[in-house]
């Protein structure tokens, strides 16, 4: 399989060769109840941290890596009450305004002052990188079909 770099929070950043890159983050994953019962895992034998929600902390460290890595796309996963899975690329004012809606403690930038230089880094983001909206199907989760597809997009 591949390596894992970060779950979801990364920090992401100018990198040599006029790239955007990712830096490593926490080596383990939150994974909902569903996709550990989905994966054959027992949800009992991972620590929850976050108590509200039924969200597991699964450990990577076999399968971490430790580097920055070069972003070539980003997906963003939403569950949703439909069968199939789609993949939708994001395009202009709707793609920026989901990629700053991740941003993690947004807040954080008007109060420290620095909401110019986080546009100006977010916009060389997303006009570099496609972004693409996966919709999942909650029920049935259709995981290994789920991989297939985001690994043949990628791929493209």
């Amino acid at each position: 399989g591949y390596k894992v770099l970060a779950d979801d929070i990364c920090v992401i950043k100018p990198c040599p060769e006029n790239e955007t890159c990712a830096a490593p983050a926490f080596p383990a994953f939150k994974l909902w109840e569903d996709t550990l019962l989905e994966l054959g895992k027992n949800p009992a034998s991972y620590n929850r941290p976050r108590y509200v929600l039924p969200k597991y902390r699964v450990p990577v460290l076999e399968h971490f890596h430790s580097g920055m890595l070069p972003i070539k796309k980003i997906y963003l996963l939403y569950p949703y009450n439909e069968q199939d899975i789609k993949i939708t690329p994001l395009t202009g004012m709707h793609k920026f305004n989901t990629f700053r809606n991740q941003t993690y403690k947004r807040r954080y930038i008007k109060f420290l002052g620095t909401e110019q230089d986080y546009f100006k880094d977010a916009s060389a983001v997303v006009s570099k990188i496609p972004i693409e909206k996966v919709n999942r199907p909650i029920r049935p989760f259709k995981l290994n079909k789920l991989i297939d597809m985001l690994e043949e997009d990628f791929l493209k």
